[in-house]
């Protein structure tokens, strides 16, 4: 699999100045929705967000694979559905990295 070979490194350079903190609140706005609705999978997880958030979540993943190309990203949209579900996976190294960065912390 290609994402083996790959570098597993944020990239915040990636975007300008504006586009990373426009991304990053954009990020945790939308993390903060979803954390009631999280899955593991075995190499990632799954976050449902409300349908409204489709467009948000688009914009979410392409200034996301431009900072952090070694993810893997999948939308999930069933007819007539008011969710949509983002998979983020990768390597057992990138699936680490993103229950530390979207996670909360265990208490």
């Amino acid at each position: 699999m290609y994402e083996d070979s790959m570098a597993i490194a944020c990239n915040p350079q990636a975007l300008s100045p504006d586009q990373w903190a426009a991304h990053q609140l954009n990020g945790q706005r939308l993390f903060r929705q979803a954390l009631e609705s999280v899955e593991e999978l075995p190499a990632g997880f799954a976050f449902v967000f409300p349908i409204g958030e489709l467009g948000a979540l688009a914009l979410f993943i392409d200034r996301e694979r431009c900072c952090c190309p070694f993810l893997t990203f999948a939308l999930d949209v069933l007819p007539a559905a008011t969710t949509v579900t983002l998979r983020m996976t990768g390597t057992h190294t990138a699936k680490a990295i993103l229950a530390q960065e979207l996670l909360p912390p265990v208490a």
